[in-house]
């Protein structure tokens, strides 16, 4: 053996591992280099002691020695003085290797964990059908919930070659967000024992906290994908998969629509092609009681140890579970959902005697790789504001829905530049200015971004410097831009310098939290730097795709955008008889041919009285609720 060829260290160590039995040593390593794809495998002629150096050098590399080594000494490999020269390798440790018994040394983060542990319990819900629990659901889009396809299936039936809800099904589903135990202490005031406490636990008050119940979509079945018939009879034998195929499934997948988006810190994490050895999950999830009603949030840890079918179109995991838990998310040790959980064997005796009920019994799961692209495809189903507030009262929303179209696309994260820009145009009366407030009230309801409002009348006498130390400060962000004379800020050094600058400050203001900078009074403003200023705001939209957390909102703004933009200019028109049928139906509604044509008649009552745009829109609303009312009082 060469020594030169690897570090002294690693060779001190190589020196204290016993090679005498290659077997042995096979049984380490080859479970370690499959497991990490590691392409150095043990050749039967090499020299034993420069295989060791070798695979000792990769696992250091790849932060695996710990790991090894703790294989080695569990499987008495090694010689006096192994840990002193590992400790002269890897430095002090605070642990003696001697207490890891198990051969797995992955520590986690721990508030890291815990965090994506309490974020992953706030997306869980459970589902009732006609007041009977049924099973779990997991949001994995702010409008989206998936869970088994069977949990509902009471509820839908094919029509036309695709599933659809039944009638009045809306009624008889429901969704409960965060009802689970915690052992949070009753409120100041409250008499002991009020507010669902349920237990006392050693010292430990346990309450159990009822949950919010969502309100779903008017057409609340986004996308269903039934189980097969196997599956429906009882799954008898859990390694079945006939029928099944990668492309069509069936999938036993039911995705559920909510009226409005669930406020969520981050987007649920989804694992999209899970190792393909076994490894570690959890389930939470809301059994079943046999009352019918269901179990406060739980928490089932097992091994996802088989994969059915190439590639795969089911999972297999020993996680507990029971009836009502079809739907509940399997997630990893990184807390994303790999699967949905399906359901197991109906009975013990299908998969043998006690003695092998342990070995064989599993529960089956559908992969998220098989019904993740169906998200980017429902996604899109805008949650449109109703009424807006403010310090003279709510404000209905009349109209504006293709507004509110781009401020949704606008809210996702990693949203692309051209839906981070949206110029908004139009004649008095088509609501432009009501469009500060539209945007100030879509992302607080929908996101945790920052919206700042600038009016650009206020900027009389500034040039572009001057306009951009002004973006800056109305954000409490300090930008060392020398204010000059107009003539100073050319095109080249706005480009080049201010505005990068001033980018640069936008980006990392909001932190991780997207910033909203609604710029309005352009048909008001008489600036002195104009061509100045529109130069600074055409640069910070060229750069837009470098300044992922920036959105610009541009009302009454007429310079034609860069090219890429094109599409993300809107003229607004006045509210149309469609635009006051759909504010009166509510969310997720859609008005019928007998709707339009009343707001029709009542926009016709209200030009009459000399009113037009969105003041006839409101008085339209307004003649129809006081026809609807003398209806009802007839």
């Amino acid at each position: 053996m060469d020594e030169n060829r690897w570090d002294p260290e690693v060779v001190a160590l190589a020196h204290a591992v016993k090679l005498d039995d290659p077997v042995l040593v096979d049984r380490v390593w080859e479970p370690l280099r499959l497991a990490h794809a590691i392409h150095l495998r043990r050749d039967t002629g090499a020299d034993p002691l420069e295989f060791a150096a070798e695979a000792l050098t990769i696992a250091e590399r790849r932060g695996l020695l710990r790991r090894l080594a703790i294989d080695l000494i569990n499987g008495e490999l090694v010689l006096p003085g192994f840990e002193e020269r590992l400790t002269a390798l890897l430095g002090a440790t605070a642990f003696n290797l001697q207490s890891f018994v198990n051969g797995d040394f992955t520590p986690k983060s721990a508030l890291v964990s815990a965090r994506r542990f309490l974020d992953s319990c706030d997306r869980v819900c459970r589902i009732d059908v006609d007041g009977e629990h049924r099973g779990t659901g997991v949001l994995v889009r702010p409008t989206l919930v998936a869970t088994a396809a069977h949990v509902v299936q009471a509820l839908v039936r094919l029509d036309g070659g695709v599933m659809a809800a039944l009638p009045g099904s809306r009624e008889a589903l429901r969704l409960t967000f965060g009802y689970a135990e915690d052992y949070l202490p009753a409120p100041a005031g409250e008499p002991r024992g009020a507010g669902g406490l349920q237990a006392v636990r050693g010292s430990d008050e346990v309450r159990v906290f009822q949950g919010e119940v969502a309100e779903l979509h008017a057409q609340w079945l986004a996308w269903c994908s039934l189980p097969t018939a196997s599956e429906r009879l009882g799954l008898e034998d859990v390694r079945d998969i006939a029928g099944i195929t990668d492309a069509d499934g069936p999938w036993d997948l039911a995705l559920i629509r909510l009226a409005q988006p669930r406020r969520v810190d981050r987007r649920t994490r989804l694992s999209t092609q899970p190792p393909a050895d076994p490894f570690p999950v959890h389930v939470l999830h809301h059994p079943g009681r046999a009352s019918g009603t269901a179990e406060p949030l739980l928490w089932s840890i097992g091994r996802l140890d088989e994969q059915l079918g190439a590639p795969a179109v089911r999972y297999l995991h020993d996680a507990n579970t029971v009836a009502g838990s079809s739907g509940a998310p399997v997630f990893d040790d990184e807390w994303r959902v790999v699967a949905l959980h399906q359901g197991g064997g109906r009975t013990l005796q299908a998969v043998g005697d006690a003695a092998g009920v342990l070995a064989q019994a599993r529960n089956r799961a559908v992969p998220v790789c098989r019904w993740l692209a169906k998200l980017d495809e429902l996604e899109d189903v805008v949650p449109y504001l109703q009424e807006v507030g403010g310090p003279a009262g709510p404000r209905r929303v009349v109209g504006r829905r293709g507004t509110q179209e781009r401020l949704w696309r606008a809210l996702r994260e990693g949203a692309p530049a051209e839906d981070r820009l949206l110029v908004v145009r139009g004649e008095p009366g088509t609501g432009l200015r009501f469009t500060k407030r539209l945007v100030g009230e879509y992302v607080r309801r929908y996101s945790d971004g920052v919206v700042v409002s600038l009016d650009v009348a206020n900027a009389l006498g500034t040039d572009a410097a001057g306009f951009a130390e002004h973006i800056a400060g109305a954000l409490s962000a300090g930008l060392d831009v020398a204010c000059g004379a107009p003539v100073t800020t050319g095109q080249s050094r706005v480009r080049d310098g201010i505005a990068p600058r001033l980018g640069a400050v936008l980006d990392g203001v909001g932190g991780s939290r997207a910033v909203w900078l609604v710029f309005e009074g352009f048909d008001r403003a008489r600036v002195s730097d104009q061509h100045g200023i529109d130069n600074l705001l055409l640069s910070l939209i060229g750069a837009l795709p470098d300044y992922r957390t920036v959105r610009l909102v541009m009302v009454s703004w007429q310079q034609t955008p860069p090219e890429r933009f094109a599409l993300s200019v809107e003229d607004l028109k006045p509210p149309t008889a469609e635009d006051v049928a759909c504010a009166l139906v509510g969310p997720g509604g859609k008005p019928g041919p007998d709707d339009v044509a009343f707001a029709e008649f009542a926009l016709g009552r209200a030009s009459a009285e000399n009113l037009t745009g969105y003041r006839a829109a409101s008085r339209a609303i307004e003649l129809i609720r006081a026809m609807l009312k003398a209806r009802e009082v007839a």
